[in-house]
């Protein structure tokens, strides 16, 4: 079933969900991570954004078969243009984080696996350390990964108040939509 002009179809809500919800989860662990140098999270975080860009590309091309929704409410112009926005950093976003954090680790001569199925070997010296294929691809990917997570988080918190702000504000059909209702 696809999307109608005002109803939502099951694929669309549940990959809205599943592509969203891991973006969430990933994005706390990769801050985590970070902040922590938690070095056995990694191969995890990597293995789940490999697989997550199977759901992604997915609800790309889902989204743009079936088009954008029509609004609930009539709003001024300008929250129309932010939330068509708001929808496109988002799903770039959820794309160019895997992307980005793929290129990195495969750049950097860190290899690809997706837990422990090696797609890619790492490439390393005799002492075991990595060494890069593009130092400089590596060192840009790293930078949109590490922006593109910091965008993408406030875009996510925007999108969340938005849809409650919807919901108890406006109390239009937004967030129940979304919730299939």
């Amino acid at each position: 079933m696809k999307d109608t002009k005002t109803k939502l179809s099951r694929a669309t809500v549940a990959l809205h969900w599943l592509v969203g919800g891991v973006m969430i989860v990933m994005l706390a662990v990769g801050m985590v991570m970070e902040k922590f140098e938690l070095y056995f999270l990694y191969d995890h975080h990597k293995s789940v954004g490999i697989i997550a860009v199977a759901f992604i590309l997915w609800r790309i091309v889902w989204r743009l078969q079936n088009g954008w929704l029509v609004p609930t409410i009539q709003s001024p112009r300008w929250q129309r243009i932010a939330a068509h926005l708001s929808h496109w950093v988002l799903i770039s976003g959820t794309l160019l984080m895997p992307v980005s954090g793929i290129t990195m680790s495969a750049g950097g001569g860190h290899g690809l696996a997706v837990f422990g199925l090696e797609l890619l070997p790492a490439t390393v010296n005799a002492a075991g350390e990595a060494v890069a294929l593009n130092e400089t691809l590596a060192g840009f990917a790293s930078g949109v990964h590490h922006w593109c997570g910091r965008i993408l988080i406030a875009f996510v918190v925007l999108h969340i108040f938005a849809a409650l702000w919807h919901h108890f504000v406006h109390q239009d059909n937004v967030l129940r939509r979304m919730l299939a209702r």
